[in-house]
């Protein structure tokens, strides 16, 4: 049986597309893969911004949950049923503080309360 050990890290990301203010907020294992799948069909430069990392999936799908719904509310959402959000540069700044799962998670409870 594997322990949480042995998982390879799971990855949420925030990735801008070209130069615009949209940025894709998503999870993957495989960030290479995820990339190169997103940039198939994007005709922009996509940049990777931001990448949180933890081993467990379920802390990973609660950041993302998380900021679906905080910038849902916000209104900054693109399409009804995507990732895809409009955000400023302090969105940007405040997302990218963050370095370590400490961290991370303070940031979470932070954007959580905000709602």
């Amino acid at each position: 049986m594997k322990t949480d050990r042995n998982i390879a890290p799971q990855m949420l990301y925030i990735m801008q597309n070209g130069e615009t203010k949209q940025y894709k907020i998503g999870i993957t294992k495989d960030l290479n893969i995820r990339y190169r799948s997103l940039q198939t069909g994007c005709p922009e430069e996509l940049k990777i911004i931001k990448i949180y990392t933890h081993y467990d999936r379920k802390q990973i799908e609660y950041y993302e949950r998380v900021l679906h719904r905080y910038y849902t509310k916000a209104g900054c959402r693109v399409r009804a049923n995507g990732e895809w959000f409009e955000l400023s540069i302090a969105d940007i700044n405040f997302l990218c503080k963050p370095n370590g799962i400490k961290e991370q998670n303070e940031l979470m409870e932070t954007i959580k309360k905000m709602m």
